[in-house]
């Protein structure tokens, strides 16, 4: 008897059952191959005719490492969460299959290449034209900056999207459904950077503000956008676990940091004498830097947590390594912190990006054996001195760029660098139990007794008077210094459990008086 042949679902189902079988990072891997994959054959077939689209330079660098990559990623992630939903599918196989059918990215330059030896690709510049005829093969939208090449590939996407609906479904109307969905997603997506400007991108992505380029303003929209979709992916994959991983969260540290390099912008406007009137992607610019801060903590912190876990758990912090989140998922989310970090850094400046970069590596010598320096009482706290003027350095590069540091005034470097490595000692006190059974000497682990209110007073001493450092340098900030200095002073001495919360709101309303009484004056 001949064997009956097998119907293209029967196929379908067996290829999708094999790509299900690959890892989870794996597949991650692939779809990075892919979008690179597709970015070399783009410059090279498409209209510019150049290996990464134009000769090398800072923006070149942007567009090939940040600003197309996260735009593909985007739209992976928003299908995938999509086609999740709409299939009741598990998020981990749809991800595992979306991979691998993500080698049509490559088709794109080729048929252009095929039909026309390659098209100059943009965003469409125009809506009406590119929602309308976008279907139709009779209107041609290359001056608009639409190509053949990725009109064929989203057809070819989307019907491939509604079999695999049908697949895991056997509904006809919800395939369909799938497919029409998923259409309406990846053109809207491709318009969004349109529609964000009221069809209007060329006097909307005008050069000018923090984010000078066109290529760092789409950059910063498609990270940020990126940044939200990578969590909500996460929480899907896994709610549990999630919740598990955002234990290692330190909001006000990561606030903290976020605002200080916000601060050195301000101040850098002000040495300058530059009026800031601010507009939307003045904004914009703020939040990326707010953003690169915050995540470059994170990751540090998740650093912290991999060779601090004997000590939380005497301590009883909320350690996730200690809440059944597993070692290699946690390196993994680190490294996905740090390079969203750098990523958020690089819209800014090349000099941002070195200051990133340096500021994740003192936090591998402050937690890492065999250095770490953590351990070293003052010496520890000075490097995150040192981690606070790096981010106070991130504002000044704006204008500053490669000159950053060296123009942060000293009468704002010196107290903030004695400030911190004497105030910071304060996050040490809720450790002192697991740091004395793990062998390292912080400040309160010598001067701190929890028991009685002389053995509370010699450091709730040492650490009030980080904010009187200041008077010495900016006079003019004495009525805050005073208060904030009498604050964490009674609180640390009155409170038995103090709250590392605390110190962290002090230092940041200290930071908005600091600020103030710098703009009233004249330049530091």
């Amino acid at each position: 008897m001949s064997k009956k042949p097998l119907g293209i679902s029967v196929i379908t189902g067996r290829v999708i059952a094999a790509t299900e079988k690959a890892t989870l990072f794996q597949c991650l891997i692939t779809v990075a191959s892919w979008i690179f994959l597709r970015l070399f054959l783009e410059g090279v077939l498409e209209g510019c005719h150049r290996i990464g689209f134009s000769t090398f330079s800072y923006r070149s660098i942007l567009a090939y490492f940040v600003h197309f990559p996260m735009f593909y990623l985007c739209l992976f992630l928003l299908l995938v969460i999509i086609i999740a939903a709409m299939t009741g599918e598990d998020v981990k196989k749809v991800t595992k299959t979306s991979s691998m059918g993500l080698f049509v990215l490559l088709l794109v330059p080729v048929i252009d290449w095929v039909f026309n030896r390659g098209y100059v690709i943009t965003y469409p510049v125009r809506l009406e034209p590119y929602l309308v005829g976008f279907l139709n093969p009779f209107v041609q939208l290359s001056d608009i900056g639409v190509s053949p090449g990725q009109r064929i590939t989203i057809v070819l996407i989307t019907l491939l999207t509604g079999m695999y609906g049908y697949v895991k479904t056997r509904s006809l109307l919800r395939a369909v459904l799938l497919l029409v969905t998923s259409l309406v997603v990846i053109i809207c997506f491709g318009g969004i950077t349109t529609i964000l400007a009221g069809n209007r991108p060329e006097y909307v992505f005008v050069s000018g503000s923090i984010l000078y380029t066109d290529t760092q303003k789409f950059s910063a929209i498609y990270v940020l956008l990126f940044s939200v979709l990578f969590f909500v992916f996460l929480y899907i994959v896994n709610r549990q676990r999630f919740g598990g991983m955002t234990k290692s969260m330190r909001i006000e540290r990561m606030a903290f940091y976020g605002a200080t390099a916000i601060l050195g912008f301000f101040v850098s406007t002000h040495q300058l004498g530059i009026k800031y009137d601010g507009e939307i992607f003045d904004y914009l610019g703020l939040t990326v830097m707010f953003m690169s801060l915050g995540l470059g903590f994170w990751s540090v912190q998740v650093i912290n947590d991999l060779f601090d876990v004997d000590v939380d758990r005497i301590a009883g912090k909320q350690n996730p390594l200690l809440h059944g989140v597993p070692r290699k998922h946690y390196k993994i989310l680190g490294m996905c912190l740090g390079l969203l970090s750098l990523c958020y850094a690089l819209i800014i400046n090349f000099s941002a990006l070195l200051i990133i970069s340096a500021y994740l590596l003192l936090g591998i010598i402050y937690s890492v054996p065999p250095v770490r320096s953590k351990r070293i009482p003052l010496v520890s706290t000075f490097i995150l001195a040192v981690a606070v003027i790096l981010s106070i350095a991130i504002g000044f590069s704006i204008y500053y760029g490669v000159r950053a540091m060296n123009a942060i005034p000293r009468k704002l470097l010196v107290p903030t660098l004695i400030a911190v490595t004497v105030g910071f000692s304060a996050k040490d006190i809720d450790h002192v139990v697991g740091d004395k059974a793990r062998g390292i000497t912080t400040l309160p682990v010598l001067l701190y007794q929890r028991g009685s209110v002389f053995g509370r007073l010699p450091i709730a001493l040492l650490i009030s008077t980080c904010y009187l450092y200041y008077l010495f340098f900016i006079p003019q900030v004495m009525v805050g210094a005073i208060v904030c200095a009498s604050c964490t002073f009674f609180y640390t001495l009155l409170t038995t459990r103090p709250r590392e919360w605390f110190y962290f709101l002090s230092l940041l309303a200290f930071g908005g008086y600091l600020l103030y009484s710098i703009l009233s004056g004249p330049p530091l």
